[in-house]
């Protein structure tokens, strides 16, 4: 399982802050996996997760044989620390 983050940290205020948050969680738990995404400057790799909204965050569980992802867990906007490390750490 991974961690999806989306963003637009351009021109998004929250996440400008989340991905302050983000990057002091991931650099407290490097062991844990995430993929960043940049919807403004990356689209195509965005696109495929049904966003509405940025920030948003998604647990997706991959199968390893079929390289199909399951998405488990979605939050949009802006979550707490807290929450993030919680929901992450599940992981």
């Amino acid at each position: 399982m991974k961690l999806i983050y989306l963003h637009a940290v351009s021109r998004c205020v929250p996440c400008q802050h989340m991905t302050d948050r983000v990057t002091a969680v991931a650099q407290k738990h490097p062991e844990w996996p995430i993929t960043i995404i940049d919807v403004d400057e990356h689209p195509e790799d965005a696109d495929g997760y049904g966003y509405t909204v940025v920030p948003t965050f998604l647990v997706i569980e991959h199968d390893e044989i079929t390289g199909i992802g399951e998405e488990i867990w979605r939050s949009e906007g802006r979550i707490s620390e807290v929450q993030l490390e919680t929901v992450w750490g599940a992981v």
